[in-house]
């Protein structure tokens, strides 16, 4: 199962998710807070793919504050993630924290869309 944290502002992102994983596959969440929500629930999740910039409104759980949360807690242990970010500082910002005790690699959206299509991990 994979989770796909994103806010897809033109709706064009999730339907390459679906195409790359399989629809049923594929959990599809649009904050932070409801990422947060997926990742505590026990069933374990394959990959965890994360935007950093989700347009959060005052008061909102930020990525950052997620990626904090994912380590403090040690949610899904076995799970990869992965940045897709096109937001360099943000996203390398997500790894810092994130590396601590999780698998993660950063590959923005339009590099993962190439590797995907042709088959390819993200992983360097």
């Amino acid at each position: 199962m994979i989770l796909v944290i994103d806010d897809d502002h033109n709706g064009e992102r999730l339907p390459q998710f679906h195409r790359w994983f399989g629809e049923p596959q594929v959990l599809h969440v649009t904050t932070a807070q409801e990422g947060y929500d997926r990742l505590a629930n026990p069933k374990l999740l394959d990959a965890v793919f994360l935007d950093h910039d989700l347009g959060e409104k005052p008061g909102d759980m930020t990525m950052m504050q997620l990626a904090d949360k994912i380590v403090a807690e040690g949610l899904q242990p076995g799970a990869h993630f992965i940045v897709h970010s096109m937001n360099p500082v943000g996203a390398q910002a997500m790894q810092r924290s994130l590396k601590k005790t999780h698998q993660i690699d950063i590959c923005p959206m339009k590099t993962l869309a190439e590797k995907l299509n042709k088959g390819k991990p993200c992983q360097k």
